[in-house]
């Protein structure tokens, strides 16, 4: 039987696109329209989780991303820092649509405060608004919305602004893009991760209700620490397995 590591995402190569000059070419607003439309193709994080830009105006963006099982951790609760990678597209979005060409810019802070408990369903949207259009540092807003409407986090962030020279004047090249997905030597997979039935283990409400996090913790050493005999006696001894 082969181990379910052997297909995880991560050991994949990557798949996906950087800008090229062209992209950079375009205004802040241009950028963010073509993404939306389809005209730039996704990058390896939009491919790994399903986030993308789905509407954009001046001062606002908006980002979407599915709320897969991929995004748990050992509650089944969408990860806090999961829900910042989704944030941080619509915050510096927002940003860059008052941005002319050969501009880009990178997050220096980002803060969320986290409202209620995410969990797996729907669509997670993510709406930035641009709060502070300085001509080195932006500041933007961000709301999360789950699935049945609700705010689940909200955020702000600030950035700072740089031109971006020529290729060959400073930065390197963008990679060769490949935007089709890659059949890994060790899978068959031609789908992208995020649209895959999920893999790890989710720690039963029944273990919670009779262990604390300071017990459960040390001993869950990794995802097969937290399926042996100790934890799971009676899962194990359906299959067959001892304790260590």
């Amino acid at each position: 039987m082969s181990d379910p590591e052997d297909e995880a995402p991560w050991r994949e190569p990557a798949v996906g696109a950087y800008w090229n000059a062209s992209h950079l070419g375009l205004t802040g607003i241009e950028r963010l329209r073509a993404e939306v439309d389809g005209r730039i193709p996704l990058s390896p994080i939009s491919r790994l989780t399903g986030v993308k830009p789905t509407d954009g105006g001046a001062g606002t963006a908006t980002f979407s991303m599915p709320a897969t099982g991929w995004l748990t951790g050992s509650q089944g609760l969408i990860l806090g820092g999961t829900l910042a990678i989704l944030a941080d597209g619509p915050l510096a979005a927002a940003r860059g649509t008052a941005l002319p060409p050969g501009t880009g810019l990178v997050t220096s802070e980002l803060s969320l405060r986290f409202l209620r408990p995410v969990r797996v369903g729907g669509d997670l949207l993510a709406l930035g608004t641009l709060v502070r259009a300085g001509r080195s540092i932006g500041l933007s807003h961000v709301r999360v919305i789950d699935g049945r409407g609700r705010m689940v986090a909200d955020g702000s962030s600030m950035c700072f602004i740089r031109s971006i020279p020529p290729q060959g004047q400073g930065d390197p090249a963008p990679p060769t893009e490949r935007n089709e997905p890659v059949v890994s030597p060790s899978s068959s997979h031609v789908l992208d991760p995020w649209q895959r039935p999920a893999l790890g283990e989710v720690l039963g409400q029944e273990l919670w209700d009779r262990m604390s996090a300071l017990e459960i913790f040390p001993r869950a050493e990794s995802w097969r620490a937290a399926q042996s005999a100790d934890l799971f006696p009676d899962r194990n001894a359906n299959r067959g397995c001892s304790s260590r």
